[in-house]
């Protein structure tokens, strides 16, 4: 059972923090284990101002998650209660809510990154974090998303269905043979089985999901986006409907960052410029060149596809929305 709350009673934050502790402890044994004792009381505080949902077992609290906004903090489920699908239901809650979501995960933890390529996340960026000096993976996830790999099983299971139509009406009109009719109207009920699994249905978690749950904590953490991006790409957007998916996910990825962290990292992937007195950030991905306007007039950011014929190389629009200029304090920094 998963029940969201933002009020937690003193022993269900005593509960939470402890199980926060014990699963990174037993989950990233990469990192020494007195910065999670040093940083105990500091996430316990921000754990109790937290948008938490907790996950039950019977009437015990056995794991929980926390968000904030559309970003998912971190996933924690006891030893005990691995492999229960707990974890599968903290991101079915997640994803009834929010129509996309972003997180960040040590590459070091296997079995987190395909927990979550398992349920339908994917992966967007690489970046150093600064307090364990260990790489991080961005992920996102988005009720539009369609992989390419779905949408070519689907295409092949759309041709197989009218193929073994075409043998339905042989059988029938032109050569009549009762068991190969019959045959390929069989054929045609396991396609439109097949089909019905194959097409994504985004009320239900589960589609893609792997058989099992990481044998440990899910290791998130809210930081800059892309500080690794090796190539410097076109800015010609790929004609597939999959790359635009994906370039709306980069500039929403890159619109929601704050503006501190991304100077921090100028001389990177990132530049900096400014245009009509506003402070202009560039990202270089894999998809082509972003352009980032922060307007300080109306608080508003605004990210752009680069496109060299266009006046101030500002191409297709790609997201628009509130400025974020700098992190809260101790804002789940220490959260994983």
């Amino acid at each position: 059972m998963i029940i969201q709350t933002e009020n937690l009673s003193e022993n269900e934050l005593e509960t939470i923090a402890n199980i926060w502790l014990q699963s990174n402890l037993s989950t990233h044994d990469f990192i020494p284990a007195k910065y999670w004792h040093d940083n105990f009381d500091s996430v316990k505080n921000q754990l109790d101002a937290a948008n938490i949902y907790l996950a039950y077992d019977n009437d015990d609290i056995v794991g929980f998650m926390g968000m904030n906004n559309n970003y998912i903090e971190g996933i924690f489920i006891q030893e005990p209660n691995m492999h229960s699908g707990l974890g599968k239901d903290l991101i079915h809650s997640a994803k009834e809510n929010f129509d996309q979501l972003n997180l960040s995960v040590y590459s070091k933890n296997q079995y987190a990154i395909e927990f979550y390529l398992g349920q339908g996340f994917i992966k967007i960026s690489e970046g150093m974090d600064n307090d364990t000096e260990e790489l991080e993976i961005e992920m996102t996830w988005s009720k539009s998303q369609l992989t390419q790999e779905k949408k070519t099983v689907i295409i092949i299971l759309i041709t197989l269905f009218i193929i073994s139509g075409i043998l339905v009406w042989y059988f029938t009109k032109k050569k009549p043979n009762t068991l190969l009719k019959n045959l390929s109207y069989g054929l045609m009920l396991v396609i439109f089985i097949s089909a019905k699994f194959a097409i994504p249905n985004h009320n239900q978690s589960d589609n893609t999901s792997h058989e099992s749950e990481p044998r440990s904590s899910y290791n998130n953490k809210k930081k800059s986006i892309n500080k690794s991006s090796k190539k410097q790409h076109s800015s010609k957007r790929n004609s597939t409907s999959d790359s635009e998916d994906n370039l709306k996910y980069y500039a929403q990825a890159f619109g929601n960052q704050d503006a501190e962290s991304i100077q921090k990292t100028i001389g990177g992937p990132y530049s900096t410029s400014t245009l009509d007195g506003n402070i202009v950030f560039n990202w270089k991905t894999k998809l082509g060149t972003m352009i980032r306007i922060d307007d300080n007039s109306t608080g508003i950011t605004t990210v752009y596809l680069k496109d060299s014929s266009k006046p101030n190389n500002l191409g297709e629009k790609l997201y628009t929305g509130h400025t974020i200029y700098q992190k809260s304090q101790n804002s789940y920094s220490n959260y994983n």
